[in-house]
């Protein structure tokens, strides 16, 4: 191999922290994973401590963090829960279609710079628009709907 190391580029993790200390078991301030696991589940605990801050600075490990992220996945499967059996999927406008693939190239480019809070923090603001533009939809089709049905 061209090289010495087995990886060209060498990328250290950042530190965690508990309430600005760093973690150790002489302080008492040690976070222990299962705990979490057993709780909110082990996808929301990944999902936060990449939302938690930069891979390679590290960050302050919170209770509060990791409920928002719990209640943010929640939404997210509700949401989906309630329009997978739409009759007849809308293709997206050109606006959406655009933002979709912004956001896909976002996401890709984060990923890339071990950059997945801001990745994560991408697929938020886009789920966000999903949501508004579903709702603006669903007003849109009942108004049409009662438009419709009150000539009857």
């Amino acid at each position: 191999m061209p090289f010495e190391e087995p990886f060209r580029r060498f990328r250290a993790h950042g530190l965690l922290t508990k309430q600005g200390a760093k973690m150790s078991k002489s302080k008492g301030n040690v976070v222990n994973p299962d705990r979490y696991i057993e709780e909110y589940g082990a996808d929301t605990l990944r999902t936060y401590l990449m939302f938690l801050s930069p891979y390679d600075q590290g960050g302050d490990f919170s209770d509060r963090g990791i409920a928002s992220i719990q209640r943010f996945l929640e939404r997210v499967y509700q949401w989906v829960l309630k329009h997978q059996n739409r009759l007849q999927p809308q293709p997206p406008d050109l606006a959406s279609q655009q933002r979709l693939h912004q956001t896909i190239h976002k996401i890709s480019e984060d990923i890339q710079s071990l950059k997945y809070n801001t990745a994560i923090a991408a697929l938020m603001s886009y789920f966000k628009m999903l949501q508004a533009e579903l709702s603006i939809a669903e007003v849109e089709l009942k108004s049409y709907l009662l438009q419709q049905f009150s000539c009857i």
